[in-house]
């Protein structure tokens, strides 16, 4: 279920893209692929608990509850894009 949040954002064409930095756009790519925090700090030279606090700014901007749910959102989102 997408929360009312996001949907409002989708319907208005607001992208979650225009929402995150540039940073929180590579995490949220990242935490997409299903990578937990660890590997995603790694890639990114990041430490853990930095890559914690991106993963909830997106989690927040975009509405999502979990990564499940982020996943979902972002495939959605780019099926309405094509």
């Amino acid at each position: 279920m997408i929360s009312v949040r996001v949907d409002g954002q989708l319907h208005r064409g607001m992208r979650a893209d225009d929402l995150l930095t540039e940073r929180e756009r590579e995490v949220r790519d990242l935490m997409e692929q299903g990578l937990p925090d660890r590997i995603i700090a790694q890639r990114l030279v990041l430490s853990v608990k930095t890559v914690e606090k991106h993963a909830g700014a997106v989690l927040r901007k975009t509405g999502a509850r979990n990564r499940t749910e982020l996943a979902a959102l972002s495939s959605r989102s780019r099926l309405r894009s094509q």
